[in-house]
């Protein structure tokens, strides 16, 4: 729990709230022993939260797992794969010129001192 909360503070994360139920995770059993805990959450930095500021993370009901899915929600938007237009991957987007370079710089986060 130590290093994930030293990754928080080293990225400057933080949690974006929910909205829905307040477990996130059960083991699932019939007895006394049941438990039930919020585990999973939406973390992010203040620049994408300046780029996103009407996000919501929406936890919707355990079905199938011992995990709740979550939803993350931009401007009102259901970010799951349902709205009106999905992301597609080009593997010819490979043979352009600066192709890795882009990549890396969008996906590799930048290196924190004593990290």
């Amino acid at each position: 729990m130590v290093g994930f909360r030293q990754v928080l503070e080293n990225y400057e994360l933080s949690d974006l709230g929910f909205r829905g139920p307040k477990y996130t995770w059960s083991n699932c059993w019939d007895n006394q022993e049941f438990t039930k805990e919020r585990l999973d959450q939406g973390v992010a930095n203040p620049i994408w939260r300046g780029m996103f500021p009407e996000v919501e993370v929406v936890v919707e009901n355990i079905v199938c797992s011992d995990h709740a899915p979550l939803i993350l929600c931009l401007m009102g938007k259901r970010m799951n794969g349902q709205g009106p237009k999905r992301f597609r991957y080009e593997a010819s987007w490979q043979l352009e010129e600066g192709y890795s370079t882009i990549v890396t710089k969008a996906w590799v986060p930048p290196k924190t001192a004593g990290f």
